[in-house]
């Protein structure tokens, strides 16, 4: 309930400042978004750490941090400046004000994943205005009664367009007040999005020759991991919910089916527009698996941008989660991962075996439960 109180007062506030856009900074629209790069995945298979690798490279890259995607308008950075300049000239405590609200609003994800409202994030919250997004799954944990967040390609074609106009201006908006690298050129609009799965239609749609890194992580660990993300937000709201149960086993569904989408992505007809790269691969050479990623965007890998990501990687425990999961914790098992993704864990290097299991083990365990 509380949700959804906060929404309409948000939306109502974000929609207004956006038509404030066309007045105060109609230049916007003239800016051209071309081929931008979505670094994708399932949760929990090292999106955040390739897109902070990329980031640091602020001569090609340029991307958004949580506060701009929860309030996508021009206006939000002229307000952060103004606010900066407050700071400085009257001492105010304005960036401790923050810091206590990342501390506050986001300790539950504390050690599983690192939020703030200044922190270098996903584009998600965009969607989240238009109540179509995987992510209220974190609030509302009825999955079987709302499958079509799962792929909101399926909401049609006059949805799919007029989401993929809003994602495009919105776009815009960033490149209008953040596009420029230090030379005056135009910088590539880089973005991560563990649920762009759901939409790749629609940001097809939107972005002509958008370009896809997609990052792969052993099911076995990836899902698992992404199941205990969402648990622990349930467990702030609904408490009751147990661990084995009806509601965790459609979120496995519910990731099991975006690891295959994410796999008909990169190799299907869009296949060219995909690079795959290999969460363990990056994790134990990143830079050549950076000069593989540069390669194919057609960008040069700088000096300066390997030699920044290697004093990042001094500081490697930054980026290593210390929460502990398993699949057990859920009910489920290695048997029943296997008998989802056979195919793409042996087409990807994860199973060793030579045939799939004949049926998943989970769903008499879950109605037991």
């Amino acid at each position: 309930m509380g949700a959804t109180l906060l929404h309409l007062p948000l939306y109502t506030l974000v929609s207004a400042a956006r038509a404030t856009d066309f007045v105060f900074a109609g230049g916007f629209r003239r800016v051209p978004v071309k081929g931008p790069v979505f670094v994708l995945a399932t949760p929990r298979s090292g999106t955040t750490f390739l897109h902070h690798l990329l980031a640091l490279d602020e001569q090609n890259f340029t991307h958004q941090r949580l506060y701009q995607t929860v309030f996508p308008f021009v206006g939000i950075n002229r307000i952060v400046a103004f606010g900066q300049s407050l700071e400085a000239n009257l001492k105010l405590p304005l960036s401790a004000l923050v810091r206590a609200v990342n501390r506050n609003m986001f300790q539950n994800w504390r050690g599983i994943h690192s939020v703030g409202l200044d922190a270098e994030e996903e584009d998600e919250s965009l969607f989240v205005y238009a109540i179509y997004t995987p992510t209220l799954y974190l609030l509302m944990p009825f999955i079987n009664e709302m499958p079509w967040l799962i792929n909101t390609d399926e909401g049609g074609a006059g949805i799919r367009r007029r989401m993929a106009r809003d994602y495009y201006g919105s776009a815009q908006r960033h490149l209008y007040t953040e596009g420029l690298n230090a030379e005056g050129k135009m910088r590539t609009l880089l973005v991560k999005n563990v649920f762009l799965s759901s939409r790749l239609e629609m940001t097809h749609e939107a972005f002509d020759g958008a370009r896809f890194i997609r990052l792969v992580r052993d099911p076995m660990k990836a899902i698992p991991s992404a199941m205990s993300l969402f648990f622990a937000a349930w467990q702030v709201h609904s408490p009751d919910i147990p661990r084995v149960g009806p509601e965790t086993l459609a979120l496995f569904k519910t990731f099991v089916r975006q690891y295959r989408r994410l796999h008909e992505e990169a190799t299907g007809s869009n296949e060219k527009s995909v690079l795959t790269v290999h969460f363990e691969s990056l994790v134990e050479d990143p830079i050549a698996e950076l000069r593989k990623i540069y390669a194919f965007l057609g960008l040069p890998l700088s000096a300066q941008h390997e030699k920044l990501v290697a004093e990042e990687l001094k500081n490697r425990e930054l980026f290593k989660s210390r929460h502990h999961y398993s699949l057990a914790d859920f009910g489920l098992s290695e048997h029943d991962v296997r008998a989802e993704l056979f195919d793409i864990m042996k087409e990807l290097g994860y199973e060793p075996g030579t045939s799939p299991p004949e049926t998943p083990l989970h769903s008499s365990r879950h109605h037991a439960a």
